[in-house]
């Protein structure tokens, strides 16, 4: 049976994100948990070998960000990486843990075009 061990991934860039969609995060650890492991992989099986080393990266360094609306409890990054197909959208729970970090709920690609139309609806930013 495959394991799917927690991760630390990277320290969320608190400053872009709350530049960008008007939160107040603190800058702290984002970790995924097994069970948010084991969902990206089953889940999002086709994605999963592509992303799943690249995550640290889309947290730490998006290309984009966004919230979808009436969804206060979740943030999304996305990134493009020149050797991904698709461009990766992580979901990050908004609330600390009582561990004093950010947890993974989800992760997978998703298509140019749904970048173009989150970003014509305003759920998703650039940020630089």
């Amino acid at each position: 049976m495959p394991r799917f061990p927690a991760r630390r991934l990277a320290d969320l860039p608190a400053d872009v994100i709350n530049r960008a969609l008007g939160l107040e995060l603190d800058t702290a650890p984002v970790w995924m948990s097994k069970a948010a492991h084991r969902h990206i992989a089953l889940d999002h099986p086709e994605d999963y070998p592509q992303i799943i080393g690249r995550l640290g990266e889309v947290i730490s360094r998006p290309t984009y960000v966004g919230q979808k609306p009436g969804i206060s409890d979740n943030f999304y990054v996305v990134r493009n990486l020149r050797d991904v197909s698709s461009p990766i959208l992580v979901a990050v729970g908004i609330e600390l843990s009582k561990f004093g970090t950010y947890n993974l709920r989800s992760a997978y690609c998703i298509s140019m075009e749904d970048v173009d139309r989150y970003r014509q609806s305003g759920h998703l930013f650039i940020v630089k």
